[in-house]
């Protein structure tokens, strides 16, 4: 029967039909007989012919488009037609390429020749957008003599995605077809396709008839989402991909194991536009967003505020893909944020899937420098310690006694410049043994036990201005030395008042015994409030910890406080790094327990209300007051205490 429908009704004409219809419309525009006639009179087929069908069926299932080539990027020993006419035209003109329905010439490697190519650009009829799965084409494909294989390679532009295998060519037509999976091409019209024809013989000659690519575009399946516990973004993240990112979580949380509020959540990938036009991005958060698409901020409102809309604006080009990071943070309250965009031929609304890729769970790049935290991003004082000398606008340095009170402890100890360095970027600090009185004329430095009297020198760092009256941060990034006997290495914030209504928020203090008289944990230390100084009223059971490596590594501590709330407020924070999160350590208002004498509201609002400077103290106490002091039989010579950065932080400006 086979035979009788080939001799009877695939007369020459038809099979020229067939082809036509071939070359101007996608192959599965043809109809299943016509399809099925052609494949009958090609002969039985072998079971590879049968794997390549089944194959092809299975592909075309997800066919988004169909393309033929528009250009003939470049030959090597290609015969185009057997003439000068271009390759491309024998191809599209729909009248040419018929007379090559596997009898005359579409395309024929030059005899004798070993090795030939053809490459083939699909510029202009593959539509823009990106490619995910690719299938190469190619039917009609013989040699006319001796032995020969043929190899398909697919290019991204000049990129070598992948390589087919190797297809044995006898002298009769056959059809080939190759599948290339999980591409991520961004623009298909820069695919192309390299075949290469093997002569190993050196005889004979290729014939071919035609090669076209059905392409599935690739389809955005959204962005990564990482969620934190913190408002910082920073912390082990919850992950998972978003569709698109319209939320609107009310005072729900946004997914288990990520709180209600105090959270923060950052998107990566790629956005892929339709069209080459101007696209305006919007936002719409509560509370703050940060939104930088290929390398520009478009939008930053990292504040706290109701929901809000922002926007900003970018030139893309259709088919190209563009770097996104979307940021937002959740302080309190209702919680909303949404990514939507618009442009002269697209209406405004949500980002939509198809347009979305999302990027790698990525750990992103570690913070190199201290700044300040969500809320207070107005900095006021920042001093890195770049150089290699102190800077004399910023700090005034103790000399001299630390007290003009008597005693061991003032006569024993004094606070010296000399003590101060800064080199390699860091401030240091070092306190020393002398067996001479180092002050006002400096003495040798003498770590073993001294003959006669033990003296010591420290020093003492006072910052020249206050800052942020009635609200703000200060943060240290320091690192500690391992305490000694009678060492006593301190970060402080001070105001302006003097004696009855100053304030003292001492964000570190540690020494070798505390309580006095035991061996410290050098993994805790001490945050200490005090008012007022005569008589001094401050807070008790003050030591927190322990914390790992306290005094092997850089940490950060901060100190916030706030007279416009009621009752005014101070909160102490310490960071294991400069990326961790903040750890809440101590909250005080007048009525904290352990306060040595009555606070008012008045009074701690008054201290609050005032400007702040830093504080930087390493000093010694000889004269066991206090804490047990150091031991003069053993070498002195305690570590420097280090800092690389001091910040003083305002609340964001009002929107």
């Amino acid at each position: 029967m086979e035979v009788h429908l080939c001799s009877e009704f695939l007369t020459p004409p038809l099979i020229k039909v067939l082809f036509m219809s071939r070359a101007m419309f996608p192959l599965r525009a043809l109809s299943v007989f016509s399809l099925s006639l052609l494949a009958a009179c090609q002969g039985p087929s072998t079971e590879e012919d049968d794997d390549l069908e089944a194959g092809r069926a299975a592909a075309s299932a997800l066919v988004s488009s169909s393309v033929s080539p528009s250009s003939d990027v470049a030959m090597s020993g290609i015969w185009a037609g057997g003439g000068s006419t271009p390759i491309y035209g024998l191809m599209d003109d729909g009248v040419s390429f018929a007379a090559s329905d596997r009898g005359g010439t579409f395309a024929r490697s030059a005899p004798a020749r070993a090795s030939s190519t053809l490459t083939l650009g699909y510029q202009d009829t593959a539509k823009s957008g990106g490619a995910s799965t690719v299938v190469v084409n190619y039917d009609g494909w013989a040699i006319n003599g001796g032995a020969g294989s043929l190899v398909v390679k697919l290019y991204d532009g000049a990129t070598l995605l992948a390589t087919g295998p190797a297809h044995a060519l006898t002298t009769s037509p056959a059809n080939f077809s190759d599948t290339f999976t999980n591409l991520d091409v961004v623009d298909a019209r820069q695919l192309r396709t390299e075949l290469v024809f093997e002569n190993s013989a050196a005889a004979g000659s290729l014939v071919s008839s035609i090669i076209w690519l059905d392409v599935t575009s690739r389809r955005g399946t959204g962005l990564q989402g990482q969620y934190f516990n913190s408002i910082d973004l920073t912390g082990a993240p919850v992950n998972r991909v978003d569709s698109t990112v319209d939320f609107n979580w009310g005072a729900a949380a946004p997914l288990s194991g990520v709180g209600a509020d105090g959270f923060s959540a950052r998107w990566t990938g790629k956005v892929s536009a339709d069209h080459s036009e101007t696209y305006t991005f919007y936002t719409t958060s509560d509370d703050g967003v940060r939104l930088t698409v290929n390398g520009t901020r478009l939008i930053d409102n990292w504040t706290n505020h109701g929901a809000v809309e922002n926007s900003g604006t970018l030139a893309l080009q259709a088919g190209e893909s563009y770097e996104l990071v979307l940021e937002y943070y959740e302080n309190t309250g209702n919680s909303v944020i949404k990514l939507s965009w618009s442009s002269p031929s697209t209406p405004k609304g949500v980002i939509p899937q198809e347009n979305l890729f999302p990027g790698p769970v990525s750990t992103p790049p570690p913070v190199t420098v201290l700044a300040c935290p969500t809320g207070f991003t107005r900095e006021l004082f920042r001093d890195d310690f770049d150089g290699n000398a102190l800077d004399d606008s910023k700090w005034n340095v103790i000399q001299g006694n630390n007290s003009p009170s008597n005693g061991p402890f003032t006569q024993l100890t004094k606070m010296l410049r000399a003590n101060v360095k800064v080199e390699g970027g860091r401030l240091k600090v070092s306190s020393k043994r002398h067996c001479q009185d180092p002050y006002p004329n400096i003495t040798a430095e003498h770590p073993a036990q001294c003959a006669g009297t033990n003296y010591y020198s420290g020093a003492w760092l006072r910052g020249k201005d206050t800052f942020a009256p009635g609200k703000g941060v200060m943060a240290f990034h320091a690192k500690i030395p391992a305490p000694m006997p009678g060492t006593f290495p301190a970060l402080w914030a001070r105001n302006s008042f003097g004696d009855a209504r100053y304030g003292e928020l001492d964000l570190i203090e540690t020494w070798w015994d505390s309580p006095k008289g035991t061996v410290n944990n050098p993994n805790k230390f001490s945050i200490t409030t005090h008012l007022g100084s005569s008589p001094m009223i401050h807070t008790s059971g003050n030591e927190v910890g322990p914390f790992a490596n306290l005094v092997t590594a850089f940490h950060v501590w901060e100190v916030e406080w706030d007279a416009t709330v009621v009752p005014a407020v101070a909160r102490y924070y310490y960071r294991d790094s400069l990326g961790s999160s903040r750890i809440l350590l101590r909250t005080v208002n007048h009525q904290t327990a352990g306060f040595n004498g009555r606070v008012t509201d008045e009074a701690f609002r008054t201290a609050l209300a005032d400007g702040w400077r830093p504080y930087i103290d390493f000093a010694v106490q000889p004269d066991d007051l206090w804490h047990v002091g150091p031991d003069t039989a053993v070498t002195y010579d305690p570590d420097d205490l280090e800092v690389n950065s001091v910040i003083i932080c305002a609340p964001d400006a009002t929107p």
